[in-house]
């Protein structure tokens, strides 16, 4: 068992990234569609993702939904390496964008969802350095899955090469984002996060549940009088092209953050087995879980 765990380990870690690498898109996508088949292959966060979706939203196409979600999985776990070093004309043909930047520094927002790094991409091919918001990588938080620490670091690599400029680490950053906003430099970041201090935090409407997402990067947008963003970027399954949807918060407002999670919440409903969280979704509502009335 500890054998079989370590060889699914080295696949999602390292060797589905040298594929990636070297292997032409047109190639790697169709072997991508075909991995996605095989049922061993990211089993337990599958499975996880599955359990709560099926609760929540009444999924009934269990095959197609797993298939989606590690197809998904499969590509965002190398696409951060591929965005690296695409070319910005490979960008212009193979992301179909809808909206557009906001003309300077902006904030941007959006969830676990999809294959996210392609907007830090597309922004930078459009002139726009942005710095992502990361939790800092510990050897700790990856004890059981050594190869999963060194992955995550080579990750995070590409992804500051992807947006040009440094990851900045949560936790005491909203003096360094400030900065970096006013040297010009957007700061991208994910909102659906559990932990972050009660007082920190707005509750809203989401999937049939009350649930609270972090208000920092919203306050930081609002005292640097900088745009506020919110995005998504799945994979289009047929063509093999990432689909980046923009959307402005428009102005600070009472109900802005439940302006922005209902365009994150519409998205996940469109396409749910894209949303990497479903697992953690219990930590953001404020009551037990249960099957959602309606899309909202």
């Amino acid at each position: 068992m500890r054998l079989k765990t370590a060889l699914r380990d080295m696949m999602a870690c390292h060797a589905l990234r040298l594929l990636a690498m070297y292997l032409p898109w047109p190639v790697f996508f169709p072997l991508a569609k075909w991995l996605s088949r095989f049922e061993w292959l990211f089993r337990n966060e599958t499975e996880a993702a599955w359990l709560v979706a099926s609760q929540v939203l009444g999924v009934v196409d269990e095959r197609g939904w797993k298939a989606r979600c590690r197809l998904t999985r499969i590509v965002d776990q190398v696409d951060a390496f591929i965005a690296a070093r695409a070319s910005d004309s490979w960008v212009g043909r193979n992301v179909v964008v809808t909206g557009e930047w906001p003309d300077q520094a902006c904030v941007a927002v959006t969830f676990h969802f999809g294959t996210g790094v392609w907007a830090l991409r597309h922004m930078r091919s459009s002139g726009r350095r942005n710095a992502f918001l990361s939790a800092t990588v510990t050897r700790e938080a990856h004890a059981q899955r050594p190869c999963g620490y060194q992955a995550e670091l080579a990750h995070l690599k590409a992804v500051e090469e992807v947006g040009g400029a440094s990851i900045v680490p949560v936790g005491g950053s909203i003096v360094k984002m400030s900065k970096l906003l006013r040297e010009g430099i957007s700061i991208v970041g994910l909102i659906d996060v559990p932990g972050v201090h009660a007082k920190h935090r707005a509750t809203v409407h989401f999937l049939g549940h009350a649930a609270s997402f972090p208000t920092g990067l919203l306050f930081l947008a609002e005292t640097e009088h900088a745009p506020l963003a919110v995005f998504t970027c799945k994979l289009d399954c047929a063509s093999g092209k990432r689909v980046l949807n923009i959307h402005d918060a428009g102005p600070a407002s009472p109900d802005r953050m439940q302006k922005v999670v209902d365009v994150l919440a519409t998205a996940i409903v469109q396409d749910s087995a894209v949303w990497h969280f479903w697992p953690n979704l219990q930590g953001l509502v404020e009551s037990p879980l249960h099957p959602q009335d309606a899309p909202t």
